[in-house]
């Protein structure tokens, strides 16, 4: 609360006392009014949610590789989760805050009651919309390597599981310095525990999509 007044001040040039602010008959009853309002409006704006341009991106610079052997595609989306391990394991200290404070409107909505059912619904109406549109990127990312999901998975599946892995783990290593973990045999390069666990859903749910030549 006394940082949301003192940017206000800063940025604004507008100095308030709470006494001024909150109360019977004041812009808002109660100090806890004001922060579910501000948690309301922080989850309206979806600028910053799904994949970004640059991710979207990495669709192009994936080779045509239907004509490639299995075991060379594989290898490729195998690379591909260990990098997306390495961008995603762990937690920047100087761009963390964000999605830090995100998974506080999180833990607000699930532990209290009263904003659970402010929050909740314009937090799963936005998440759904950020798995669609990572399922989407997936989709197209499986498509140009020759794959796709085993049934009877579902790539909103895979999306909802990678997302839910990369969150615990990202969090976890906040408060847990990550240990190193080993390569998805016989795949080399550097790794981490979010990559291998990526990879080894990849390999549970995706197979070869490139049908078998007469």
């Amino acid at each position: 609360m006394t940082e949301a007044l003192a940017v206000l001040e800063r940025t604004k040039q507008i100095k308030v006392g709470m006494g001024s602010i909150f109360g019977p008959d004041r812009l808002w009853p109660s100090v806890k009014e004001f922060q579910l309002e501000l948690l309301t409006m922080a989850i309206s704006d979806r600028t910053g949610d799904g994949p970004n341009q640059s991710t979207s991106g990495l669709v192009d610079l994936l080779p045509e590789a239907r004509d490639q052997p299995v075991a060379e595609r594989i290898d490729i989306l195998l690379e591909l989760c260990r990098a997306a391990g390495l961008l995603n394991g762990a937690i920047d200290p100087e761009v963390g805050r964000n999605w830090i404070m995100w998974v506080s409107i999180w833990a607000t909505a699930m532990s209290d009651s009263k904003a659970g059912a402010e929050l909740l619904p314009r937090l799963r109406a936005g998440d759904l919309v950020t798995i669609e549109e990572f399922a989407l990127l997936y989709q197209a990312m499986l498509e140009r390597l020759g794959l796709r999901l085993r049934q009877p998975y579902t790539i909103e599946q895979f999306a909802i599981i990678v997302a839910a892995l990369t969150d615990g783990v990202t969090l976890r290593s906040g408060i847990v310095p990550e240990r190193l973990a080993h390569a998805p045999s016989p795949h080399k390069g550097e790794w981490n525990l979010l990559g291998t666990a990526m990879a080894a859903i990849a390999l549970q749910f995706i197979e070869d999509d490139v049908p078998d030549e007469e």
